[in-house]
């Protein structure tokens, strides 16, 4: 995470367990374009990783030290937090764009050849 707030988000519920802490957060819509399952995700500069994620919302789920040591235990249904996706995301989509809009005459378009095939390989494209 790099420390920047991408965008806001509004929590819509808090489910308190045994063992931690169940949170859903809502977003806009296009904001999930870089917000995955299993991800990594910034609320209010705490790092943490995506449960769950639908078309509009995500869910976290805290340990009861994460709560006792950020201001994360003080959120609540309502309560409007920041948050900063993962740069990963961003680069990507950024790679992405290139190839649909072809290469830049003052860009190495043979290393760029090569990040294309190796994102194709891994399944991003």
């Amino acid at each position: 995470m790099q420390g920047h707030v991408d965008f806001t988000g509004k929590v819509l519920s808090v489910k308190k367990d045994s063992m931690g802490v169940e949170i859903d957060v809502a977003v806009d819509p296009p904001r999930m374009k870089h917000i995955v399952k299993k991800g990594s995700i910034a609320t209010d500069g705490v790092s943490l990783t995506v449960v769950d994620a639908g078309d509009s919302w995500f869910r976290l789920y805290l340990i009861p030290d994460t709560l006792e040591k950020t201001n994360i235990g003080t959120w609540k249904p309502g309560s409007l937090i920041n948050i900063e996706t993962d740069i990963l995301a961003k680069y990507i989509e950024k790679m992405l764009e290139y190839g649909r809009e072809g290469f830049k005459e003052d860009s190495d378009a043979e290393n760029d050849s090569v990040i294309m095939a190796k994102l194709a390989e891994g399944g991003y494209l």
